[in-house]
């Protein structure tokens, strides 16, 4: 019965996969593929009613404020055009905007990345603030479009929402909700690996760029791309008022940890939405639009996630699971190399970092307490595993960002594989071996 349960699901998986790459939405074929895994495991209907459900409605319990306040911070941002601020700002600080330098402009385009993300807009938003930009940075350059994606994905989506201590992404949020951690939870080792993320993108970006020049490429690409809302410098806030509310966001997180103030991320979120608030209110159009999208926004993604968040829960808590948890326990290397396994494990199967990260906290993270990991060693650990290993093709992220730039599969998606799968693989192994010694 437990062969015919483990077939069961990997049918499950496989239709989600097969739907979710078709474009049907995950609300449906979420609930399809935890049916598919409930019969064959011979689950019952409690398995949907109680399993799915409760996996689905603690995810959202725990994560909603969460994305309703940074959904809040990103479109502030986007709406006011305090976004093109920053990104012209730092173009500016170094050079970028007079030289095409194909290295300067893939550093410069990293670090608008990292700063929009790391100061509380989301991957989602950022995207959006982030190819126009990036698509009038590379026709500078001269650089075939595609190479964008690499400095877009390394400052977004890798080390500001993985590694770097303090982050404001559910990856590292989630985690102190069920550990009790801080956002900078093991901070030499988040510091140590980020730098190893950052050297492994840029390196790639290197080599990747000296091999479109040796084969003649050039900047093409980008007409499907989309153009992003043109803002006049005058219709936006100025470049102190567009820093503020992430200044202040980054500062909050990091004093609060520092005084070990329980929450401190709610503290700063809602601080940089009060300060957006007063700062962008007058080139913000359309108020009430702005928050109307705010919550969509939020909602949007929230339950999409929980929906594989469900699937994640009725796998765990199939009967049949227990013959992969105990192949899973024989790993040599104890708890740690469990956790890192399971945590591979479920971001695979979900191509999403916050939902992967959301099943390891509910069902595994107490097992490896009580083994005696520390805490701070699952969320970093757990974080860092999640996020490099949702990497693939049916990650939400991944496919929004090769929508936005207007690229396929084929064309683009083996740049975000090696920026954000390689070099997390890479630093998960150095973050390994730094918590094992």
């Amino acid at each position: 019965m437990e062969i015919i349960g483990l077939i069961g699901i990997l049918i499950g998986l496989v239709v989600l996969f097969i739907l979710a790459l078709r474009g049907y939405s995950l609300l449906i074929t979420g609930p399809i593929s935890a049916a598919i895994i409930i019969i064959f495991n011979s689950m019952g209907f409690a398995g949907l009613s109680s399993i799915y459900l409760g996996g689905m409605g603690a995810f959202v319990a725990n994560v909603f404020l969460f994305s309703l306040l940074g959904a809040a911070i990103g479109k502030y941002y986007e709406d006011s055009g305090a976004a093109v601020t920053v990104a012209q700002n730092m173009m500016k600080l170094v050079g970028a905007d007079k030289s095409g330098s194909p290295m300067r402009i893939v550093i410069t385009l990293t670090t608008i990345s990292a700063i929009l993300t790391y100061g509380g807009v989301s991957v989602f938003a950022a995207i959006f603030a982030l190819i126009p930009i990036a698509k009038e940075m590379f026709k500078r350059a001269n650089l075939p479009w595609h190479l964008s994606l690499i400095p877009i994905c390394l400052g977004m989506a890798t080390f500001t929402t993985s590694t770097l201590p303090g982050n404001p992404s559910m990856g590292n949020i989630l985690p102190t909700q069920y550990l009790g951690t801080k956002l900078t939870a093991l901070p030499v080792v988040g510091i140590v690996t980020s730098v190893v993320v950052i050297a492994v993108g840029l390196l790639y970006a290197r080599a990747e760029i000296k091999k479109a020049q040796a084969k003649g490429e050039c900047y093409e690409g980008a007409d499907k791309a989309i153009g992003g809302q043109k803002v006049e410098e005058e219709n936006r806030p100025g470049i102190t008022a567009s820093y503020l509310p992430m200044v202040a966001l980054i500062l909050i997180v990091f004093i609060g940890s520092v005084l070990n103030i329980n929450n401190i991320v709610y503290m700063a979120l809602i601080t940089a939405i009060v300060l957006e608030v007063i700062l962008f209110w007058k080139y913000i159009p359309d108020q009430k639009k702005t928050l109307t999208s705010t919550a969509a926004n939020a909602m949007g993604p929230t339950l999409n996630t929980a929906a594989v968040v469900g699937v994640g829960s009725v796998v765990a808590a199939a009967p049949s699971f227990s013959l992969v948890a105990s192949a899973l326990a024989t790993i040599p290397g104890g708890p740690v190399i469990n956790l890192t396994a399971i945590g591979a494990i479920m971001a695979a199967i979900t191509g999403s970092p916050t939902g992967a990260i959301g099943i390891v906290m509910q069902n595994f993270a107490q097992n490896y307490i009580d083994a005696g990991v520390n805490p701070d060693v699952i969320h970093r650990i757990a974080s860092i595993v999640t996020t490099g290993f949702s990497a693939m093709p049916h990650c939400g992220g991944a496919v929004a960002l090769l929508a936005c730039a207007g690229l396929t599969h084929n064309q683009g998606y083996k740049h975000i594989f090696m920026t954000s799968f390689v070099a997390h693989f890479i630093a998960l192994v150095v973050a390994l071996i730094m918590v094992m010694i």
